[in-house]
């Protein structure tokens, strides 16, 4: 089940590298595939909404591209991710969002650009054919509870990391009213302190 991104968008470029092509991706993951296996494609939700429209719209030529293979067929938009993922036998992506909705649901997945959560064990990112094929085999393999084992392992670490702070003023006003300014605003300029000596 291969999930598009929306472009522009950061997670494309710069995150996704040379794997802003998505067509590449699916080139890609025709290579690696066997000849009896079906690849799903479902178009990003918003690629089309006023955040994307008039910017960078695909072209018709994209989706005959998208098509060249009968093996590949297109899922409508209005389907849940949750429910795709929960039916789908392996979850790609550039290095969306999805991909960690996935692991969220004991599901691994497979990126192949950068993310925050992409030092998830079940979490496989790959740059070729060979990475791929192995990272299908893994992915078929293996169980939802290791799955959520190396997410909740994944969180222990991240915790560790995380700064309390909000990094810019109109963010302030999408948080909840139990957000302490003044801890955060510590806990913002104790982090850049620790930086800055790491660095001199």
């Amino acid at each position: 089940m291969l999930f598009l991104h929306r472009q522009p968008e950061a997670t494309t470029n710069p995150l996704g590298g040379y794997f802003q092509d998505q067509l590449f991706i699916l080139d890609l993951l025709l290579a690696a595939s066997p000849k009896e296996i079906k690849i799903f494609v479902k178009e990003h939700p918003w690629q089309f909404e006023t955040i994307g429209q008039d910017k960078n719209e695909r072209s018709i030529n994209f989706y005959k591209y998208l098509l060249k293979d009968k093996r590949v067929k297109i899922l409508s938009r209005s389907i849940p991710s949750e429910r795709i993922i929960n039916n789908a036998g392996i979850i790609v992506s550039t290095c969306g969002s999805v991909a960690w909705q996935s692991i969220e649901l004991g599901k691994a997945s497979i990126v192949f650009g950068w993310q925050w959560f992409t030092s998830c064990k079940s979490c496989f990112v790959v740059d070729s054919v060979e990475k791929l094929k192995k990272a299908i085999y893994k992915c078929q393999t293996i169980s939802s509870e290791k799955v959520l084992k190396d997410k909740n392992e994944f969180l222990n670490i991240l915790e560790k990391r995380i700064i309390y702070g909000v990094g810019h003023r109109e963010y302030l006003n999408e948080i909840s009213n139990t957000y302490d300014k003044n801890l955060g605003l510590k806990n913002l300029a104790n982090a850049l302190r620790i930086v800055a000596n790491k660095s001199t």
